[in-house]
């Protein structure tokens, strides 16, 4: 593959990655400055933690942002877009694929929006709710994605989000002696209200800043604190 410019990484032009196919078929990166293989040494400790979970967040939110896309396309080939309804529950059997769709990408979209919020044991980085003390509004958007995470795409919880109800169909002739139907109608959402959707959108667009600002944050103190005796260190340890 062709090497591209590091210019929004490191703070030297002369810097290209060039994105590689390892044997075993994972994807893999080299280095090069100034068309010269880079000696790589792996970063560890909190610095490093924190840069590989906040990177992990950004990836998720765009990936989110990517799924969001795909649903409001969705919507717009089946002209939910110009209807101000709330969640559709009824699907016409011409249209049961394209809500499949819908469906799949929103419960993807929420499922990882929740792993944001909760506890990382791989990522150990995890964003707090104070996130948007300043934006009372936005709040009120992410306590509703949450809502649908704990009841829908994670959970069935408290709220009927989703349900079943089991009936017993009786035939109103008594006299025909009919054997009673026992029947299962399920409930569950289909697609969501484009307010719902535009404002998911701003939410994930929000959070994708304040992450970026923390990851440009990061990436300027560790450089602020790159003396050339620790860089010379670096290139001892290389030798090892």
């Amino acid at each position: 593959m062709s090497k591209k410019n590091l210019k929004n990484c490191v703070p030297d032009l002369d810097w290209e990655v060039d994105e590689i196919v390892n044997k075993d078929g994972s994807i893999g990166n080299k280095y090069y400055y100034k068309g010269s293989a880079a000696i790589k040494i792996p970063l560890q400790g909190i610095f490093a933690t924190r840069m590989a979970g906040y990177t992990l967040i950004n990836h998720d939110l765009r990936m989110i942002l990517n799924w969001l896309q795909i649903v409001i396309d969705e919507h717009k080939k089946i002209g939910l877009d110009k209807t101000k309804q709330s969640i559709v529950h009824i699907t016409p059997e011409n249209l049961r694929d394209k809500f499949d769709i819908i469906k799949a990408f929103m419960v993807a979209s929420i499922s990882f929006y929740g792993k944001l919020f909760t506890k990382a044991e791989g990522r150990k980085i995890k964003l707090e709710k104070n996130i948007f003390e300043q934006n009372q509004e936005l709040l009120k958007m992410h306590n509703e994605i949450m809502m649908y995470r704990h009841n829908f795409s994670a959970h069935s919880g408290k709220e009927k989000v989703e349900y079943v109800e089991v009936s017993l169909m009786l035939d109103s002739k008594r006299e025909r002696n009919t054997r009673p139907f026992l029947v299962r109608t399920m409930d569950q959402p289909n697609a969501f209200k484009n307010k719902f959707l535009d404002d998911y959108v701003k939410v994930c667009n929000y959070l994708l800043e304040k992450v970026n600002d923390k990851i440009n944050l990061l990436n300027k103190k560790y450089y602020m604190n790159l003396t050339p005796e620790k860089v010379e260190m670096m290139y001892n340890i290389s030798k090892m």
